[in-house]
């Protein structure tokens, strides 16, 4: 993660590379929070601004672009999500 974020500074010359992830489930809220979860049961966090809530069991496509967020002292990835794609 670390190297992405040598890549920057990103902004509208420099855009955040888009990553494809495969997913086991995908669940959000109406507010765009999303948790997804990996073929290993592992729980990643993200956003998806679409409009309500998304709730797909079973395999999925995901179009995101990562970024390492702090919160409370802790780095870890979220996945600002552009697009859920059906397999």
């Amino acid at each position: 993660m670390e190297l992405l974020e040598q890549l920057g500074p990103f902004g509208i010359g420099n855009p955040r590379p888009n990553l494809v992830f495969e997913a086991a489930g995908v669940y959000t809220t109406g507010n765009g929070r999303t948790r997804i979860v990996d073929h290993n049961m592992r729980t990643w966090y993200g956003f998806y601004p679409a409009k309500g809530p998304v709730h797909k069991d079973g395999f999925a496509r995901i179009v995101a672009s990562p970024m390492v967020r702090m919160e409370m002292g802790e780095k870890f990835i979220n996945l600002n999500i552009k697009e859920i794609l059906e397999s």
